[in-house]
């Protein structure tokens, strides 16, 4: 639609299971995958818009990785105000 869009993917490698987010709201949380494939805990390299020989064809700003699931709270906070909440503390993020 010619239109920048938040979009968030939240995995749980323990469960198999995969939630998508759009804008700020659950877009899609019925993805799941092989947990016995070990995805999320080998040494290869993330590779961001590719999908074997098919490739992204866009324009990709911001990319953020997170150590921990963000909720949907935190999720919808950062779409709307660029702040998320983590254990008693605001975090604040700017734009350059």
């Amino acid at each position: 639609d010619n239109s920048w869009h938040h979009i968030v993917a939240v995995v749980d490698a323990s469960t198999g299971t995969l939630k998508l987010y759009k804008d700020g709201v659950l877009y899609d949380n019925t993805i799941t995958f092989d947990t016995s494939s070990g995805y999320g805990v080998n040494s290869d390299p993330l590779v961001l818009c590719r999908h074997y020989d098919r490739y992204f064809n866009g324009v990709l700003d911001d990319i953020r990785i997170y150590n921990t699931n963000l909720t949907d709270t935190q999720i919808s906070n950062i779409y709307n105000n660029n702040t998320f909440a983590s254990n008693d503390k605001i975090y604040v993020v700017r734009r350059i």
